[in-house]
């Protein structure tokens, strides 16, 4: 499978991944108790905890392309507290 076919087919498989989580989460009352690994849970709860999951992702990078000397934007820098060069 040549390269853009690939990335095609993941954007599609992540796109419909995104479409199934958006609609369990709109199909769920807001006062239904959600598990949240073994927290007991609202959907807003949810919510935050997988925003909090993604900007984990976000500061994980940011400091391993900092680590690589990556060219890091400024406000990804001020928001992981990065500096703009080792030891600066």
């Amino acid at each position: 499978m040549n390269t853009l076919a690939h990335l095609q087919k993941r954007n599609s498989r992540l796109e419909k991944a995104d479409q199934a989580i958006e609609a369990g989460i709109e199909a769920c009352p807001p006062i239904r108790v959600i598990d949240i690994f073994g927290n007991l849970c609202s959907r807003v709860d949810l919510v935050q905890t997988m925003l909090h999951h993604e900007f984990f992702h976000h500061g994980m990078f940011s400091v391993y392309a900092h680590e690589m000397k990556f060219d890091l934007p400024r406000d990804w820098r001020d928001f992981w507290w990065i500096p703009l060069s080792v030891g600066g």
